[in-house]
């Protein structure tokens, strides 16, 4: 079992528990066949100085397992397809992201198409400070990207915000995204497509509420916001009610056997 915590002073800029990068004096130059598993990373909640948990720029067969990465400045965990070399294959199993200033989980980079990213059950956690659990930037390449079962939670804005028209293929399944936009009642939705992306299913799960009690309404303004102008986006068998205003907004997406809280949006 391995522990980091705490163990860096001064400014968080640079500073990363794991890094996960290439070197070109070998043949391959890639980080790959690593397994990382029954692990605690964090930094300080109290004047937090680390900038991310993991930072992965380049990998061939990483896998992450029974994890707890947290309290980071900008993010988390950082995948950065930020060169021309192979980027692919990472899987995280049963790993929690745990609050923190920034986000719990970034993509970014655009220099290589990167594919076959898997997160697993787990928990994506803002408790409050952590702005979105799932973001990407608007370059960001990735394809053939799984998020399955996974609760993201008590984030301050939204749970999933995709900004990359080029974040394809990816599913998010079986996910419950509750809690969101903390502290902020009414001015963030849960899940969040920008215009003309394209490629994303969201099949089975919940989006809204406080705390996973039905009883409860979220702070969340809508369950999912979906401009007219994405392809190919498929929403299947979700319950989207406990949002402050509605289920949906937008006119963008498809559609098929919802639960929702205005029938007359879904």
């Amino acid at each position: 079992y391995t522990v980091f915590s705490n163990i860096f002073g001064g400014s968080a800029t640079g500073r990363r528990f794991m890094y996960f990068g290439k070197d070109a004096n070998f043949s391959h130059e890639q980080s790959g066949d690593i397994f990382v598993s029954d692990f605690n990373v964090r930094g300080t909640t109290a004047g937090t100085v680390t900038e991310a948990g993991i930072y992965i720029a380049c990998a061939d067969g990483l896998f992450f397992s029974n994890g707890h990465i947290g309290n980071t400045t900008a993010a988390n965990v950082i995948f950065s397809a930020e060169s021309t070399t192979n980027f692919g294959l990472v899987r995280f199993n049963g790993v929690m992201s745990d609050e923190g200033t920034g986000v719990g989980v970034l993509f970014q980079g655009s220099s290589t198409i990167a594919r076959h990213i898997q997160w697993n059950g787990g928990y994506i956690k803002g408790g409050g400070t952590t702005t979105r659990g799932i973001n990407t930037s608007t370059t960001a390449t990735y394809y053939n990207v799984k998020f399955t079962g996974v609760d993201i939670h008590e984030n301050s804005q939204e749970a999933v915000f995709i900004q990359s028209p080029n974040f394809r293929n990816v599913d998010f399944t079986g996910c419950h995204m509750f809690g969101n936009s903390y502290g902020n009642t009414g001015s963030f939705t849960a899940f969040r497509l920008e215009a003309n992306c394209q490629d994303i299913r969201i099949t089975g799960g919940q989006i809204g509420w406080f705390n996973v009690d039905p009883t409860t309404t979220g702070d969340t303004s809508y369950a999912i916001s979906i401009p007219s102008t994405v392809t190919n986006v498929l929403v299947t068998g979700l319950d989207l009610r406990g949002n402050q205003t509605g289920s949906v907004t937008g006119a963008g997406g498809q559609f098929k056997n919802c639960i929702s809280q205005d029938s007359t949006t879904v």
